[in-house]
């Protein structure tokens, strides 16, 4: 068998076998095997599949065994490939605009953090001046302005779910200087 593997999304792909030689092949019979990570292997039936394969932390090499028939035949003949499916790395990123009209007024963001699945509405953010905190994607904040400049100790915490259903959450901190009045 020849396999033939596109990337259709970040961890879906789509299977087929059509490029394949021989006469009297029995299309219809073909099983793919699929090893995603888990305990069980993922077995799914035709010349065609699409699959989305588990997310790992780092790239991860997906063994996929196909077996195909002739028309009429027992014995199968088979083929392995390996998907190299791309880590996904969680890595919570905190920025903001240093031109401000308003120097004391920090928009930050977290938009270019890394990793899938994050769930924007519960990431929070802790400015490091006791301030109650804010929840989003975005937050905008207003410093007190004293006769001396400070030093604050800024926080974003995301939190996603990965496919098999747990929760994993982290934090980052980063230091923001706020000018004297």
């Amino acid at each position: 068998p020849f396999i033939n593997a596109e990337k259709v999304g970040d961890n879906v792909w789509k299977l087929d076998v059509y490029q394949t030689d021989g006469l009297g092949i029995d299309w219809e019979r073909t099983m793919w095997y699929i090893n995603d990570g888990n305990e069980s292997v993922v077995q799914k039936q035709g010349a065609s599949i699409t699959h989305a394969f588990a997310y790992k932390e780092e790239a991860m090499g997906y063994p996929v065994v196909v077996e195909m028939y002739y028309k009429g035949g027992g014995k199968p003949f088979s083929k392995v490939k390996t998907i190299d499916v791309e880590g996904d790395e969680f890595v919570p990123m905190i920025t903001w605009d240093d031109d401000r009209e308003d120097p004391n007024v920090v928009h930050f963001s977290a938009q270019e953090s890394v990793g899938s699945n994050i769930d924007w509405s519960q990431t929070k953010w802790t400015f490091g001046d006791s301030s109650e905190a804010q929840y989003g994607a975005t937050a905008a904040h207003k410093y007190q302005v004293d006769s001396k400049g400070t030093s604050y100790k800024v926080s974003v915490t995301l939190m996603r779910r990965s496919a098999n259903g747990s929760q994993e959450t982290k934090t980052v901190y980063k230091s923001i200087d706020i000018a004297e009045d």
